[in-house]
This record gives structure tokens, sequence and C-alpha cells, in this order.
């Protein structure tokens, strides 16, 4: 594979996060079991929250060892979950519906691509985003 700079791929970080507000405010659906095998393929899992980002979700990229990375903005916090169950995977919308990107999801210090405040959610939780981090190698 081809490598890029480090100016490439904060580019190429900046203008996927840019997608997320397109059409309205963007938001991260936390589904049950694991991610399709694209972001182009049908939604799986249950819905157990559905977050809308801020209308800056993502600030500028930064340097990181060999990637550019970005940490997202404060997501609003769903005031209670849809279903119960334990968070598998979740999907980034644009306004419009259009899977951004998805990623795995878990409890806290989970080591997943989002981490949630709890492993499993109830009905009526509350769920909120602990950390989400975007990279992009060089």
């Amino acid at each position: 594979m081809a490598k890029m700079s480090n100016l490439a791929a904060r580019a190429s970080l900046d203008a996927i996060t840019l997608l997320v507000n397109t059409s309205g405010p963007g938001t991260m659906e936390v589904r049950t079991g694991a991610a399709p095998a694209t972001c182009e393929a049908s939604d799986l899992g249950d819905v157990l929250a559905v977050l809308t980002f801020s209308a800056d979700g993502f600030p500028d990229s930064s340097d990181g060892v060999d990637k550019a990375t970005v940490d997202a903005s404060a997501i609003a916090d769903e005031d209670s979950a849809l279903v119960g169950g334990d968070p598998g995977h979740f999907r980034v919308k644009d306004g419009a519906g259009t899977v951004i990107f998805q990623g795995t999801a878990g409890g806290p210090a989970s080591g997943m691509d989002c981490e949630f405040n709890k492993t499993t959610f109830v009905i009526a939780d509350v769920v909120q985003v602990d950390t989400m981090t975007l990279e992009v190698a060089e």
C-alpha cells in the first residue's frame, strides 16, 4: 500500500469528518452485534441509541505517530436507551442518513473504536460517549 504524507493524512481525515454534518446534524447509531462488512451495506443489529453530533462534530485533526488523529467533540447524550443490550458497533450518518463511517463499540476501557459509559444498556438508560478517536495512517 502506498504511504501518504502527514499533510495528506490530515487533509483526508478532516474531509471525512466534515461529511458528518452534511445535510443537517450528523448522528451516531449505537447497535448490537458486529458491524456490516462495508459502510454501503444495510444496517445490522438492534439500535440501542441514537446520539447527535454538535455543529462542530470534530475539531481539526492533529499529527500522531505515523497517522493523523482526531477526537470527536462533545456528542449529545441519548437520554433514554431505546432497547436493552450490549453495544457491538456504531454507524455515523450524515443528516440525510448516509453512512460516513462505522466502527466497533464497547463499554469503558474496552479498547473499541468508540467507548460508552456502560458495557450493557437497559431501556431508558442515559447513553454517553466516553471516547471516540479517528485515525488515518500516513
